[in-house]
Protein backbone atom coordinates (compact mmCIF):
# COMPACT_ATOMS: atom_id res chain seq x y z
CA UNK A 1 0.00 0.00 0.00
CA UNK A 2 1.80 3.51 -0.97
CA UNK A 3 1.33 6.54 1.19
CA UNK A 4 -1.58 8.77 -0.16
CA UNK A 5 -1.46 12.43 -0.96
CA UNK A 6 -0.70 14.26 2.16
CA UNK A 7 -3.61 16.00 4.41
CA UNK A 8 -5.65 18.41 2.97
CA UNK A 9 -5.11 22.31 4.47
CA UNK A 10 -7.40 23.30 6.79
CA UNK A 11 -8.38 27.28 6.34
CA UNK A 12 -5.57 27.89 8.88
CA UNK A 13 -2.83 26.08 7.40
CA UNK A 14 -3.49 27.51 3.80
CA UNK A 15 -2.93 30.85 5.34
CA UNK A 16 0.56 29.98 6.68
CA UNK A 17 1.53 28.21 3.31
CA UNK A 18 0.67 31.45 1.12
CA UNK A 19 4.51 31.92 0.56
CA UNK A 20 6.12 29.41 -1.25
CA UNK A 21 9.67 28.52 -1.93
CA UNK A 22 10.92 26.73 -4.94
CA UNK A 23 11.56 22.53 -4.43
CA UNK A 24 14.74 22.85 -5.88
CA UNK A 25 15.87 25.88 -4.15
CA UNK A 26 18.92 25.57 -2.19
CA UNK A 27 18.42 27.60 1.03
CA UNK A 28 22.00 28.61 2.16
CA UNK A 29 20.47 29.48 5.62
CA UNK A 30 20.07 26.16 6.15
CA UNK A 31 23.66 25.05 8.04
CA UNK A 32 22.40 22.64 10.43
CA UNK A 33 25.50 20.09 10.06
CA UNK A 34 28.58 21.35 11.62
CA UNK A 35 30.99 18.43 12.78
CA UNK A 36 32.32 18.18 15.89
CA UNK A 37 36.49 18.11 14.96
CA UNK A 38 36.96 14.53 17.69
CA UNK A 39 34.98 11.74 17.66
CA UNK A 40 34.31 11.92 21.45
CA UNK A 41 31.77 14.79 21.04
CA UNK A 42 28.78 14.08 22.76
CA UNK A 43 25.75 13.93 21.00
CA UNK A 44 25.47 16.91 18.81
CA UNK A 45 22.27 19.41 18.43
CA UNK A 46 21.54 21.47 14.97
CA UNK A 47 21.45 25.35 15.73
CA UNK A 48 17.99 25.82 16.12
CA UNK A 49 16.94 27.94 13.27
CA UNK A 50 12.83 28.34 14.29
CA UNK A 51 13.37 32.37 13.71
CA UNK A 52 14.89 32.30 10.09
CA UNK A 53 12.76 34.98 8.29
CA UNK A 54 9.92 33.81 5.73
CA UNK A 55 11.14 33.43 2.08
CA UNK A 56 9.70 35.41 -0.56
CA UNK A 57 10.05 33.27 -3.19
CA UNK A 58 6.92 31.49 -5.03
CA UNK A 59 5.72 28.81 -6.01
CA UNK A 60 3.63 27.58 -9.61
CA UNK A 61 0.85 25.60 -9.42
CA UNK A 62 2.30 23.26 -11.71
CA UNK A 63 5.52 22.20 -8.70
CA UNK A 64 2.00 20.92 -6.58
CA UNK A 65 1.94 16.93 -6.38
CA UNK A 66 0.18 15.48 -9.13
CA UNK A 67 -2.06 12.34 -7.34
CA UNK A 68 -4.65 10.92 -9.64
CA UNK A 69 -8.21 11.07 -7.68
CA UNK A 70 -10.09 7.97 -6.51
CA UNK A 71 -12.64 8.52 -9.85
CA UNK A 72 -9.27 8.52 -11.93
CA UNK A 73 -7.41 5.60 -10.63
CA UNK A 74 -11.09 3.49 -11.16
CA UNK A 75 -10.34 4.63 -14.99
CA UNK A 76 -7.08 5.12 -15.30
CA UNK A 77 -5.54 2.44 -17.87
CA UNK A 78 -2.73 -0.14 -16.83
CA UNK A 79 0.82 1.92 -17.41
CA UNK A 80 3.96 -0.19 -18.57
CA UNK A 81 4.83 -2.52 -15.42
CA UNK A 82 8.66 -3.65 -15.41
CA UNK A 83 9.89 -6.87 -14.33
CA UNK A 84 9.97 -8.07 -10.93
CA UNK A 85 12.59 -7.60 -8.82
CA UNK A 86 14.64 -10.18 -6.45
CA UNK A 87 13.33 -9.41 -3.10
CA UNK A 88 16.28 -9.97 -0.62
CA UNK A 89 15.04 -11.93 2.86
CA UNK A 90 15.43 -9.20 5.02
CA UNK A 91 14.85 -5.60 5.22
CA UNK A 92 17.67 -5.40 7.99
CA UNK A 93 20.52 -4.80 5.80
CA UNK A 94 19.20 -1.52 4.26
CA UNK A 95 17.78 -0.46 7.69
CA UNK A 96 21.37 -0.24 9.49
CA UNK A 97 23.07 0.96 6.57
CA UNK A 98 20.68 4.06 6.05
CA UNK A 99 20.60 4.33 9.85
CA UNK A 100 24.41 4.12 9.83
CA UNK A 101 24.53 7.03 7.07
CA UNK A 102 21.76 9.41 9.51
CA UNK A 103 24.18 8.80 12.24
CA UNK A 104 27.36 9.95 10.29
CA UNK A 105 25.70 13.28 8.58
CA UNK A 106 23.77 13.79 12.42
CA UNK A 107 27.75 13.43 14.35
CA UNK A 108 25.98 10.67 16.49
CA UNK A 109 29.48 9.05 17.42
CA UNK A 110 28.58 7.54 20.47
CA UNK A 111 26.73 5.09 17.74
CA UNK A 112 29.39 3.47 16.44
CA UNK A 113 28.58 0.19 17.84
CA UNK A 114 24.87 0.18 16.90
CA UNK A 115 22.39 -1.49 17.37
CA UNK A 116 24.37 -3.09 20.76
CA UNK A 117 24.28 0.30 22.25
CA UNK A 118 22.61 1.06 25.87
CA UNK A 119 19.18 2.13 26.02
CA UNK A 120 20.65 5.46 27.38
CA UNK A 121 21.85 5.76 24.36
CA UNK A 122 18.88 4.94 21.84
CA UNK A 123 17.25 7.32 24.12
CA UNK A 124 19.45 9.96 23.25
CA UNK A 125 20.00 9.47 19.97
CA UNK A 126 16.29 9.22 19.37
CA UNK A 127 15.61 12.69 20.94
CA UNK A 128 18.77 13.99 19.09
CA UNK A 129 16.85 12.72 15.56
CA UNK A 130 13.72 14.18 16.59
CA UNK A 131 15.03 17.38 17.55
CA UNK A 132 16.61 17.42 13.84
CA UNK A 133 13.31 16.28 12.72
CA UNK A 134 11.62 19.48 14.21
CA UNK A 135 14.48 21.62 13.15
CA UNK A 136 13.80 20.97 9.81
CA UNK A 137 10.28 21.17 9.80
CA UNK A 138 9.95 24.63 11.32
CA UNK A 139 12.60 25.79 9.46
CA UNK A 140 10.29 24.96 6.11
CA UNK A 141 7.36 26.36 8.15
CA UNK A 142 9.03 29.67 8.36
CA UNK A 143 10.83 29.52 4.56
CA UNK A 144 7.35 29.48 3.69
CA UNK A 145 6.95 25.68 2.30
CA UNK A 146 3.25 24.57 1.44
CA UNK A 147 1.26 22.10 3.92
CA UNK A 148 1.77 19.17 1.43
CA UNK A 149 6.00 19.45 1.49
CA UNK A 150 6.14 19.98 5.21
CA UNK A 151 3.91 17.09 5.79
CA UNK A 152 5.66 14.66 3.12
CA UNK A 153 8.67 15.74 5.61
CA UNK A 154 7.18 15.23 8.30
CA UNK A 155 6.07 11.49 7.31
CA UNK A 156 9.70 10.75 6.49
CA UNK A 157 11.22 11.64 9.77
CA UNK A 158 8.57 9.64 11.73
CA UNK A 159 9.54 7.21 9.54
CA UNK A 160 13.41 7.07 10.44
CA UNK A 161 12.31 6.91 14.28
CA UNK A 162 10.17 4.21 14.24
CA UNK A 163 13.09 2.24 12.13
CA UNK A 164 15.57 3.41 14.25
CA UNK A 165 13.02 1.96 17.20
CA UNK A 166 12.95 -1.24 14.97
CA UNK A 167 17.00 -1.75 14.34
CA UNK A 168 17.33 -1.45 18.33
CA UNK A 169 14.90 -2.79 19.90
CA UNK A 170 15.31 -6.47 18.10
CA UNK A 171 18.96 -6.08 16.64
CA UNK A 172 18.64 -9.84 15.31
CA UNK A 173 17.04 -11.31 12.15
CA UNK A 174 13.44 -11.09 13.62
CA UNK A 175 12.16 -9.27 9.89
CA UNK A 176 13.75 -12.31 7.68
CA UNK A 177 11.19 -13.78 5.30
CA UNK A 178 10.88 -17.99 4.72
CA UNK A 179 12.29 -19.47 1.76
CA UNK A 180 8.40 -20.35 0.64
CA UNK A 181 6.99 -16.86 1.15
CA UNK A 182 10.02 -15.58 -0.93
CA UNK A 183 9.26 -18.13 -3.58
CA UNK A 184 5.16 -17.40 -3.52
CA UNK A 185 5.77 -13.43 -3.88
CA UNK A 186 8.71 -14.15 -6.44
CA UNK A 187 7.07 -13.41 -9.54
CA UNK A 188 4.21 -11.15 -8.43
CA UNK A 189 3.54 -8.37 -11.09
CA UNK A 190 5.25 -4.89 -10.48
CA UNK A 191 3.30 -2.41 -8.26
CA UNK A 192 1.45 0.18 -9.85
CA UNK A 193 1.13 3.69 -8.44
CA UNK A 194 -2.00 4.63 -10.10
CA UNK A 195 -3.58 1.67 -8.42
CA UNK A 196 -1.97 2.84 -4.69
CA UNK A 197 0.23 0.01 -4.84
CA UNK A 198 3.67 -0.23 -3.08
CA UNK A 199 4.33 -3.84 -2.02
CA UNK A 200 4.46 -4.66 2.41
CA UNK A 201 8.11 -6.79 2.44
CA UNK A 202 7.54 -10.28 2.21
CA UNK A 203 8.05 -10.77 5.84
CA UNK A 204 5.12 -8.37 6.69
CA UNK A 205 3.14 -10.74 4.78
CA UNK A 206 4.15 -13.75 6.58
CA UNK A 207 3.27 -11.87 10.03
CA UNK A 208 -0.48 -11.26 8.76
CA UNK A 209 -0.43 -14.64 7.79
CA UNK A 210 0.79 -16.13 11.33
CA UNK A 211 -1.95 -13.54 13.00
CA UNK A 212 -4.69 -15.61 11.23
CA UNK A 213 -3.09 -19.21 12.27
CA UNK A 214 -2.85 -18.13 15.60
CA UNK A 215 -6.46 -16.60 15.88
CA UNK A 216 -8.49 -18.06 13.31
CA UNK A 217 -6.98 -21.46 11.78
CA UNK A 218 -10.30 -23.64 12.14
CA UNK A 219 -12.11 -25.26 9.20
CA UNK A 220 -15.28 -23.43 9.57
CA UNK A 221 -13.76 -20.15 9.47
CA UNK A 222 -13.42 -17.56 6.40
CA UNK A 223 -11.06 -14.64 5.68
CA UNK A 224 -11.22 -11.65 3.38
CA UNK A 225 -8.72 -9.86 1.91
CA UNK A 226 -10.02 -6.50 0.31
CA UNK A 227 -7.52 -5.09 -2.41
CA UNK A 228 -4.92 -7.94 -2.36
CA UNK A 229 -1.97 -6.35 -3.73
CA UNK A 230 0.49 -8.07 -1.18
CA UNK A 231 -1.01 -11.49 -1.83
CA UNK A 232 -2.14 -12.12 1.50
CA UNK A 233 -4.61 -14.94 -0.28
CA UNK A 234 -1.46 -16.50 -1.86
CA UNK A 235 0.84 -16.31 1.28
CA UNK A 236 -2.01 -17.93 3.30
CA UNK A 237 -3.27 -20.31 1.39
CA UNK A 238 -1.23 -23.55 2.21
CA UNK A 239 -1.89 -23.63 5.99
CA UNK A 240 -5.49 -22.35 6.04
CA UNK A 241 -7.78 -25.18 7.01
CA UNK A 242 -10.85 -22.71 6.22
CA UNK A 243 -12.16 -20.16 3.59
CA UNK A 244 -10.07 -17.48 1.60
CA UNK A 245 -11.40 -14.27 -0.60
CA UNK A 246 -9.94 -11.89 -2.03
CA UNK A 247 -11.25 -8.63 -4.04
CA UNK A 248 -9.30 -6.64 -6.33
CA UNK A 249 -9.80 -4.61 -9.57
CA UNK A 250 -6.15 -5.15 -10.89
CA UNK A 251 -6.46 -8.04 -13.63
CA UNK A 252 -2.67 -9.17 -13.10
CA UNK A 253 -3.24 -9.85 -9.28
CA UNK A 254 -6.30 -12.15 -9.80
CA UNK A 255 -4.53 -13.42 -12.91
CA UNK A 256 -1.26 -14.65 -10.45
CA UNK A 257 -3.77 -16.16 -7.41
CA UNK A 258 -5.75 -17.85 -9.50
CA UNK A 259 -2.68 -19.49 -10.59
CA UNK A 260 -0.66 -19.73 -7.76
CA UNK A 261 -3.56 -20.54 -5.14
CA UNK A 262 -6.46 -21.51 -7.39
CA UNK A 263 -8.46 -22.86 -3.94
CA UNK A 264 -8.72 -18.77 -3.16
CA UNK A 265 -12.29 -17.66 -4.14
CA UNK A 266 -11.21 -13.48 -6.31
CA UNK A 267 -14.07 -11.51 -6.59
CA UNK A 268 -13.12 -8.60 -9.23
CA UNK A 269 -14.67 -5.62 -7.87
CA UNK A 270 -14.08 -1.90 -8.22
CA UNK A 271 -14.74 -1.01 -4.30
CA UNK A 272 -14.51 3.03 -5.52
CA UNK A 273 -17.28 2.40 -7.59
CA UNK A 274 -19.10 -0.34 -6.24
CA UNK A 275 -19.98 -2.25 -2.58
CA UNK A 276 -19.06 -5.78 -1.41
CA UNK A 277 -21.37 -8.82 -3.11
CA UNK A 278 -24.53 -8.78 -0.89
CA UNK A 279 -23.65 -12.78 -0.10
CA UNK A 280 -20.27 -11.61 1.88
CA UNK A 281 -22.59 -9.23 4.34
CA UNK A 282 -21.18 -10.46 7.61
CA UNK A 283 -19.62 -13.36 6.42
CA UNK A 284 -15.48 -13.38 7.28
CA UNK A 285 -14.39 -14.55 11.01
CA UNK A 286 -11.34 -11.80 9.84
CA UNK A 287 -10.61 -9.03 7.07
CA UNK A 288 -7.65 -7.69 6.08
CA UNK A 289 -6.97 -4.13 4.35
CA UNK A 290 -4.49 -1.49 3.39
CA UNK A 291 -6.16 1.23 2.02
CA UNK A 292 -5.07 4.81 1.57
CA UNK A 293 -3.06 6.38 4.05
CA UNK A 294 -5.55 9.33 4.49
CA UNK A 295 -8.91 9.79 6.37
CA UNK A 296 -11.20 9.75 3.12
CA UNK A 297 -9.12 7.14 1.61
CA UNK A 298 -9.32 4.86 4.63
CA UNK A 299 -12.80 5.25 5.04
CA UNK A 300 -13.48 4.21 1.71
CA UNK A 301 -12.41 0.99 2.68
CA UNK A 302 -12.72 0.26 6.31
CA UNK A 303 -16.53 0.52 6.12
CA UNK A 304 -16.57 -2.26 3.46
CA UNK A 305 -14.88 -4.30 6.18
CA UNK A 306 -17.12 -3.56 8.56
CA UNK A 307 -19.82 -4.50 6.43
CA UNK A 308 -18.34 -7.54 5.36
CA UNK A 309 -17.37 -9.06 9.06
CA UNK A 310 -19.16 -11.43 10.81
CA UNK A 311 -21.20 -10.29 14.01
CA UNK A 312 -19.13 -13.64 16.00
CA UNK A 313 -17.60 -12.16 18.97
CA UNK A 314 -13.92 -13.72 17.89
CA UNK A 315 -14.28 -12.13 14.43
CA UNK A 316 -11.74 -9.02 13.82
CA UNK A 317 -10.48 -6.48 11.15
CA UNK A 318 -6.98 -6.43 10.59
CA UNK A 319 -6.16 -2.90 9.61
CA UNK A 320 -2.56 -1.77 8.34
CA UNK A 321 -2.38 2.45 8.15
CA UNK A 322 0.36 5.00 9.22
CA UNK A 323 -1.09 7.51 11.52
CA UNK A 324 1.54 10.06 10.61
CA UNK A 325 -0.96 11.19 8.30
CA UNK A 326 -3.75 12.03 10.76
CA UNK A 327 -1.69 12.65 14.29
CA UNK A 328 -0.24 16.14 13.02
CA UNK A 329 -3.82 17.55 11.53
CA UNK A 330 -5.70 18.84 14.77
CA UNK A 331 -8.68 16.29 15.76
CA UNK A 332 -8.42 14.54 12.79
CA UNK A 333 -7.21 11.11 15.18
CA UNK A 334 -10.30 11.90 17.47
CA UNK A 335 -12.68 12.56 14.24
CA UNK A 336 -11.21 8.76 13.32
CA UNK A 337 -11.69 6.81 16.76
CA UNK A 338 -15.02 8.93 16.87
CA UNK A 339 -16.28 7.63 13.68
CA UNK A 340 -14.82 4.04 14.71
CA UNK A 341 -17.59 3.55 17.50
CA UNK A 342 -20.26 5.23 16.16
CA UNK A 343 -20.61 2.35 14.12
CA UNK A 344 -20.44 0.04 16.89
CA UNK A 345 -16.40 -0.81 16.42
CA UNK A 346 -13.87 -0.39 18.82
CA UNK A 347 -9.84 -0.90 18.44
CA UNK A 348 -8.73 -4.23 20.66
CA UNK A 349 -5.06 -3.70 19.90
CA UNK A 350 -2.22 -1.71 18.19
CA UNK A 351 1.11 -3.24 17.03
CA UNK A 352 3.06 -0.57 15.96
CA UNK A 353 5.22 -0.74 12.57
CA UNK A 354 3.87 -4.14 12.29
CA UNK A 355 4.49 -3.75 8.38
CA UNK A 356 6.87 -2.45 6.23
CA UNK A 357 6.90 -1.15 2.31
CA UNK A 358 10.00 -1.24 0.04
CA UNK A 359 10.42 2.16 -1.46
CA UNK A 360 13.69 0.65 -3.72
CA UNK A 361 13.65 1.87 -7.51
CA UNK A 362 13.92 -1.85 -8.16
CA UNK A 363 10.57 -2.43 -6.60
CA UNK A 364 8.45 1.13 -7.56
CA UNK A 365 10.27 3.09 -9.71
CA UNK A 366 8.34 5.72 -10.00
CA UNK A 367 7.83 6.22 -6.43
CA UNK A 368 11.87 7.43 -6.12
CA UNK A 369 10.88 9.59 -9.32
CA UNK A 370 8.08 11.28 -7.12
CA UNK A 371 10.38 12.34 -3.63
CA UNK A 372 11.69 15.76 -5.28
CA UNK A 373 8.10 16.55 -5.89
CA UNK A 374 7.47 15.51 -2.38
CA UNK A 375 10.36 17.03 -0.57
CA UNK A 376 12.83 20.33 -1.16
CA UNK A 377 16.28 19.98 -1.73
CA UNK A 378 17.47 22.03 1.17
CA UNK A 379 21.30 22.60 2.12
CA UNK A 380 21.10 19.98 4.79
CA UNK A 381 22.91 16.96 4.75
CA UNK A 382 20.86 15.50 7.03
CA UNK A 383 17.76 16.61 4.93
CA UNK A 384 19.23 14.93 2.08
CA UNK A 385 19.86 11.59 3.98
CA UNK A 386 16.40 11.26 5.07
CA UNK A 387 15.84 11.38 1.21
CA UNK A 388 17.29 7.67 1.01
CA UNK A 389 14.88 6.33 3.29
CA UNK A 390 14.24 2.70 2.18
CA UNK A 391 11.28 1.59 3.61
CA UNK A 392 7.69 2.68 4.57
CA UNK A 393 6.17 1.49 7.43
CA UNK A 394 2.34 1.31 9.09
CA UNK A 395 0.84 -0.21 12.23
CA UNK A 396 -1.65 -2.79 12.24
CA UNK A 397 -4.77 -2.03 14.66
CA UNK A 398 -6.66 -5.17 15.36
CA UNK A 399 -10.94 -4.04 15.46
CA UNK A 400 -13.95 -5.27 16.65
CA UNK A 401 -17.36 -4.70 17.30
CA UNK A 402 -18.47 -3.69 20.34
CA UNK A 403 -20.30 -6.22 22.59
CA UNK A 404 -23.83 -5.36 22.62
CA UNK A 405 -24.02 -2.54 20.56
CA UNK A 406 -27.07 -1.78 19.03
CA UNK A 407 -26.74 0.55 15.54
CA UNK A 408 -29.86 2.59 14.76
CA UNK A 409 -32.13 0.99 12.27
CA UNK A 410 -32.34 3.31 9.62
CA UNK A 411 -28.25 4.27 9.73
CA UNK A 412 -27.44 0.61 9.94
CA UNK A 413 -29.84 -0.07 7.12
CA UNK A 414 -28.80 2.89 4.81
CA UNK A 415 -24.73 1.97 5.50
CA UNK A 416 -25.61 -1.43 4.19
CA UNK A 417 -27.60 -0.50 1.26
CA UNK A 418 -24.78 2.11 0.45
CA UNK A 419 -21.42 -0.59 0.73
CA UNK A 420 -23.23 -3.71 -0.81
CA UNK A 421 -23.15 -4.34 -4.48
Amino acid sequence: MSPSKPPEETPQQQDMSKKKTSPNTVIPELEMDAVPESKDSPLHTEEDLSAAPPSSQEVTASEQIAIIDADDIALASLPETHPPSQTPPSPRPKIRHFLQNIFEVSALYDLEEWPNVSHELYLKAREELRIRVDTVYNFMKHKGFNWEKRSSFRIFGETLLQLLWIDWSDPEAKHTATHEVLSQLSKRPQAILDYDQLYCTPDSAERRRDLVLTHHALADKKVLFIGDDDLGSVVLAPHFPGEIHMLDLDQRLLQFVQEEAPNVHRHEVNLILSGIPAPLHKYFDAVFLDPHWEYSGAWMFLNKAIYALSEHPDARIYLSFCPVHLEYQPGQMTRFWKRLASLGMMCEQVIPAFNLYSLDEADIPEFRALIDEYLPQLESSFANALREIPFAFSNMYVLKRIPGHRPHKIRSFFFNWWHSA
